[in-house]
């Protein structure tokens, strides 16, 4: 399995985008969706930490954003532990 299938088989199993995920492992953020969940160094016994980025906020209209009005903080982003296999 790539960790694009990963990604896709998350997104479907959760309903959330797939540009929203990043998967982490070992501290390191899977990029490289080609590569192999095995060849990323995730076994049966590890664990992938899933963050999912919350939705770009609009930027406020130039009047607005001089003033300070309409301005909005991002949400968090959710962590979510998955298990690897």
């Amino acid at each position: 399995m790539t960790i694009a299938a990963l990604k896709q088989h998350v997104a479907e199993v959760r309903g959330l985008g797939v540009d929203t995920l990043k998967l982490v492992s070992k501290g390191k953020v899977l990029s490289e969706d080609a590569a192999t969940v095995s060849a990323s160094g995730i076994s049966e016994a590890g664990f992938v930490v899933l963050f999912v980025q919350a939705a770009k906020a609009a930027k406020p209209a130039a009047a607005g954003a001089a003033s300070g009005a309409g301005a909005t903080a991002a949400a968090p982003s959710t962590v979510r532990s998955l298990r690897a296999g």
